[in-house]
């Protein structure tokens, strides 16, 4: 391992990097299967992974991201296979390499081997600690979530990092590291201002707008810049807010008042459409029933006889009145009779 090593490096100083890297592969496929291994073979992986790195970035400074992506993807295999071993210097080795490559895997547009890069890291640090600061890691997490529109998960990286850079702030005095954090500070309440915004989340974006002009130092043209980003970003997030509660209001009045309009112009019901059904109703009550005649007091008989004469039937008292009156007709005297009986 010693000795691949040291040719690794005659080649990659001699300008000959895919040799020092076809060098380095092929050593490293001899230590697949292996438990806990030596320093020198350790060594010599660290070297292929670092080699796989220095192509895939090569490659991307000359515009061919699919060779980048097939180099760092080598270079993701020899990490994740060798990931078992326990040594502190491989583990931060691990760390960096993830680190970078994930920078690699964003640039070649495989948002999805970034985040594994990145949450790699997260766990190696959670293990073995890590002599990084965890708020660059936060931001870069928070820029894969917000490129894959995962608005909650990038929210929550930027809100991490913003809180762990936070005592740091406070901790820094004055001069060049506090204009450092600041910015840094900044940067991150920006890309969670912009996870809120893609939730639509207006109230959280005023609270972190609010929190941008507080710590910004309004003396550097660098920390304006970023608090204008985000007032210019809440400003427009508040006005499509605004129309589209104001389209909400208008659609349900809209809806309210044809409603109204719809149970004002419906049609009544016309005699007409059911003629049948009023003319049975009007026979009905023209129509006598025979019950209703022997209330009256009129025999079946006699409704049948007046009913062939086409005349109305009389009832029993009405026909004992007109008796009555034509009788009393008869016997009260006229006026002549009067004048002869005083006479």
């Amino acid at each position: 391992a010693s000795a691949a090593i040291q040719c690794v490096r005659t080649l990659e100083e001699s300008g000959h990097l895919r040799e020092a890297l076809v060098v380095s592969l092929q050593h490293v496929q001899l230590l697949h299967g292996r438990g806990e291994l030596e320093q020198s073979e350790i060594g010599i992986i660290v070297v292929a992974s670092r080699l796989c790195h220095a192509t895939a970035s090569s490659y991307l400074e000359q515009r061919l991201p699919l060779l980048a992506f097939d180099h760092a993807i080598v270079a993701q295999d020899l990490l994740t296979q060798f990931a078992h071993i326990k040594s502190e210097e491989w583990q931060r080795n691990r760390y960096e390499r993830l680190f970078k490559l994930g920078e690699v895997f964003k640039r070649c547009g495989a948002i999805d081997n970034s985040i594994r890069c990145l949450e790699g890291c997260l766990a190696v640090a959670g293990q073995h600690g890590s002599s990084h600061t965890p708020e660059a890691l936060h931001m870069c997490l928070a820029e894969a979530h917000l490129a894959r529109h995962a608005w909650e998960d990038a929210a929550t990286e930027a809100e991490r990092a913003v809180l762990s850079m936070l005592p740091c702030l406070a901790e820094s005095g004055a001069g060049e590291l506090r204009r450092s954090k600041m910015l840094a500070i900044l940067y991150s309440l920006w890309l969670w201002h912009q996870a809120c915004a893609g939730s639509n989340d207006v109230s959280k974006c005023s609270e972190i707008l609010s929190k941008a002009k507080d710590l910004c130092d309004m003396g550097d043209s660098k920390a304006r810049r970023v608090v204008a980003k985000i007032h210019h970003q809440f400003k427009t997030l508040s006005c499509a807010a605004t129309q589209r509660s104001a389209s909400r209001r208008r659609s349900s009045s809209g809806a309210v008042s044809r409603s109204a309009s719809s149970r004002l112009q419906q049609p009544t019901a016309d005699p007409e459409e059911k003629p049948g059904v009023l003319r049975s109703a009007s026979s009905r009550v023209q129509q006598p029933t025979a019950d209703s005649a022997a209330a009256c007091g009129v025999s079946r008989g006699a409704l049948c006889a007046e009913a062939e004469l086409g005349e109305k039937p009389e009832s029993r008292h009405s026909r004992r009145s007109r008796d009555e009156l034509q009788k009393g007709c008869r016997m009260q005297p006229t006026q002549s009779q009067k004048r002869s009986q005083r006479q």
